[in-house]
C-alpha cells in the first residue's frame, strides 16, 4: 500500500494542522444521523464544531492513526474525546486529514457513549 504524507502524522502534527484550520477546508459528516443529532441538540453550526477542532489538544487525544476498514479510503482515522466546556457535554471526534494536509473530514462528532 502506498504510503502519503498523512498517513505518516504525527500527533503534535494532527493538532498544529486542527489548529489553524481555515472553516472552507474542513467538511462536517451530517448525513450520519448520529452527528447531526448531536449538533442540532446542542444548537451548534458549523462555526461551533470548526471550534471545537481548532480546541483540541493532546489531554483529548484517545487514539490514531487507525487504519479505515473500508479499502476505499486509505487515509487512517484520528480519535480524541474531549469535555466541550460551552456545551457541558463529552464529545467523541474522528476525523481524517487529507489533500496534502489541507484539509480535515470530522466523520463523526457526538456525545462520547452514546453510540
Amino acid at each position: 500500500m502506498f504510503l502519503n504524507q498523512e498517513d505518516n502524522l504525527s500527533l503534535e502534527e494532527v493538532l498544529k494542522i486542527c489548529k489553524t484550520i481555515k472553516s472552507k477546508n474542513i467538511e462536517i459528516n451530517i448525513y450520519k444521523a448520529k452527528n447531526l443529532e448531536f449538533i442540532q441538540k446542542f444548537k451548534l453550526d458549523a462555526n461551533d464544531v470548526i471550534q471545537i477542532i481548532r480546541d483540541l489538544n493532546k489531554e483529548d487525544y484517545n487514539k490514531g492513526p487507525v487504519k479505515d476498514n473500508n479499502s476505499k479510503y486509505k487515509h487512517p482515522f484520528w480519535i480524541f474525546i474531549k469535555y466541550v466546556s460551552g456545551i457541558k457535554v463529552i464529545v467523541y471526534i474522528k476525523i481524517k486529514i487529507f489533500n496534502h494536509k489541507r484539509k480535515i473530514n470530522v466523520f463523526s462528532i457526538h456525545e462520547e457513549g452514546e453510540y
